[in-house]
């Protein structure tokens, strides 16, 4: 059995490791542990330890970039300067401690990459990843957190792209 893991380090991302068999087409079992952001570094080396960051085979971390500082469109206020800073260390700690932790660096994966490596349809958005993950996963409830999110399906599905991605270019 081979470990795969996907970070989603948004604030409120999740570490998933995927189970995988390597006998057939056998149902992958999944692990979701929940980040609460990327501000504690013992807590995410707590979090990236008990996803079996050390034994996996591919960890896979989403990219992300500053949303900046302006205002976004719609009238959403777009992250701070000092959010984004912020924000942006605790990415690079991240990154930092799977290389620690692992002694070979994280893949990073554009999030248009992992959707088509997981086979989410084109343009389908969250609604479109839930669905895929309920299709790969139909044992996890994936229903609503308090903060109105669906707990780890990306990151299951960063974990499942890598994995994917890794067994497409073995071949």
């Amino acid at each position: 059995m081979t470990q795969h893991i996907g970070i989603d380090p948004g604030l409120r991302g999740h570490i998933a490791t995927i189970y995988a068999c390597s006998a057939g087409i056998v149902a992958d079992s999944l692990q979701i542990i929940p980040l609460h952001g990327l501000g504690n570094l013992d807590a995410i080396a707590e979090a990236l330890i008990a996803a079996g960051v050390r034994d996996a085979v591919t960890v896979t971390i989403e990219e992300v970039s500053s949303a900046g500082t302006h205002t976004g469109g719609k009238g959403k206020r777009a992250m701070g300067a000092a959010s984004a800073f912020t924000f942006g260390r605790g990415y690079g700690e991240l990154r930092g401690l799977v290389l620690g932790l692992r002694g070979s660096p994280a893949s990073i994966i554009r999030p248009q990459d992992w959707r088509r490596a997981a086979l989410v349809p084109v343009g389908s958005g969250k609604p479109g990843s839930l669905a895929r993950a309920k299709d790969l996963w139909p044992e996890i409830d994936w229903t609503l957190t308090g903060y109105g999110e669906r707990a780890g399906f990306d990151a299951a599905l960063i974990a499942h792209a890598g994995k994917r991605i890794r067994d497409l270019t073995r071949r």
